[in-house]
């Protein structure tokens, strides 16, 4: 204890006593933002996570990727999933961990593809959860409602909630000054999808200022570990890989996926630019702590955005889909979580939770709206348009003669049906005029599916 009344811990770095003068705000304790509340909240985030997400599974219906990944890569097992990139659906380690489910128990309950996220979405929880000011549940749960890709990739089989996990992780272990470990869990981002790896020049950037003198040895550790676990994964088809960025990607001009990807940050452009307001009047600020968590989640923003802008101008690669910057908004609403905890503000605090409240109740109102009532299909849910979710149903009573189905919802359709011996046929000119033999809102083109029964009796199944 100096003579002046502030602390000196082991290293000589003073840190603010419990006395402070009158009026003064004290700088929220590192410590806080590493440990959890206690046992009974970690308890019910998980048992939140593990209700929602296996209450989704049942409700969502089944999608054109996640069933094409099932049928065509993952369920040949995992050196295939290894090996095989014909398309770029092989999310390569996430295939590989679907892989392992059992083919006969999927045939009989198609859902079951879904439940490797159930795990994927519990550690995000958790790293939210870590992140997050007090009351941790209620910050934890606003920042889970309000990010699409939580809201969309929490209950579906793919691999992007798994690499922006991993991707989040390595944020953290910079900062946290685990420089291999960062650059392992970078490099299994890009494993699982290939476009994270675009968060690494950001990344490298902010590692070497942290580290001054020491930034080489830094930099090599995190380099060296990011090249040998994306590579562990990729080492057959490498050059495959390397290939996608020309032969597949949208039809939309640049800009249109940046504002798409914006718009769907707060559930609509308004709220979008509110949040981004709120993370930089935060970056703004006077730091309490040294945890730069919030600058590396916005570094790795940047740095994805600005290297597919660089990519695609010198037609390096074509203009990626929106769903693979889905894991910005996440990152975005976790260094608003990351402000918030480091803030002894309390007008900032009240903001930033004002602006996540009404970005979670208009997401949350529109997907049950969607999915929970039932009451508009999913291109009412803009993330979910992109995805073509297929409107099938468990028929009672007679098994159906065959399936007819719009060319995008033949995935879904095999994945549900091939365990009846159901034949499945491709039919683009489905009248939409038919009536539902269950549900009530038809699908959009592409995604129509028909029920034909030996008697001649058909209709639509329906949203």
């Amino acid at each position: 204890m100096r003579p002046d009344g502030v602390e000196m811990p082991r290293g000589g770095v003073p840190v603010a006593s419990a006395a402070h003068a009158p009026g003064e705000d004290a700088c929220t304790p590192p410590s806080s933002l590493t440990r959890l509340d206690g046992f009974d909240v970690v308890a019910l985030l998980l048992l939140l996570c593990l209700v929602a997400t296996l209450a989704l599974t049942l409700v969502v219906p089944m999608t054109y990727d996640e069933a094409w990944t099932w049928l065509w890569v993952a369920r040949r097992g995992p050196w295939y999933a290894l090996s095989s990139y014909e398309v770029p659906n092989n999310h390569t380690l996430f295939s590989i961990v679907e892989s392992l489910l059992p083919v006969a128990a999927v045939r009989a309950f198609p859902a079951l593809i879904r439940v490797p996220n159930l795990v994927v979405a519990a550690f995000v929880t958790l790293v939210l959860a870590r992140l997050s000011p007090k009351p941790r549940w209620l910050w934890t749960s606003l920042a889970l409602a309000s990010s699409p890709l939580l809201t969309i990739y929490v209950f579906l089989a793919r691999g992007y909630l798994m690499g922006s996990l991993y991707v989040l992780l390595a944020g953290v272990a910079i900062d946290r000054g685990h420089d291999g470990l960062a650059g392992a869990c970078a490099g299994l981002a890009a494993a699982t999808v290939p476009t994270f790896i675009f968060v690494v020049p950001g990344f490298v950037l902010l590692l070497v200022r942290r580290r001054a003198g020491k930034w080489l040895g830094a930099g090599v550790r995190f380099g060296t570990a990011c090249v040998l676990s994306a590579l562990l994964f990729y080492w057959p088809k490498l050059a495959t890989v390397a290939s996608m960025g020309h032969r597949y990607g949208s039809h939309w001009p640049l800009s249109w996926v940046a504002r798409d990807t914006l718009g769907v940050l707060g559930a609509n452009t308004w709220l979008s630019f509110a949040l981004l307001a709120v993370v930089a009047w935060g970056l703004s600020r006077k730091q309490c702590s040294n945890s730069d968590v919030a600058k590396l989640l916005v570094a790795g923003c940047v740095s994805y955005v600005g290297t597919v802008a660089l990519l695609v101008t010198f037609h390096a690669m074509r203009v990626p889909y929106m769903r693979n910057g889905t894991f910005l908004p996440l990152f975005l609403l976790a260094a608003v979580l990351v402000l918030a905890a480091d803030s002894t503000s309390g007008l900032y605090r009240r903001v930033a939770l004002a602006v996540l409240l009404l970005s979670a109740g208009m997401n949350v109102v529109k997907f049950v709206d969607v999915f929970v009532l039932k009451r508009s299909e999913p291109s009412a849910y803009a993330p979910m348009a992109t995805l073509s979710a297929t409107p099938l149903h468990r028929f009672e009573g007679a098994t159906p003669a065959r399936i007819e189905v719009g060319w995008a919802a033949e995935p879904a359709a095999q994945l549900f049906f091939e365990g009846n011996g159901v034949r499945v046929t491709i039919n683009d000119g489905i009248d939409l005029r038919e009536r539902c033999l269950a549900g009530s809102v038809p699908g959009p083109p592409g995604t129509r599916v028909r029920i034909v029964y030996a008697d001649g009796t058909r209709g639509l199944s329906c949203f």
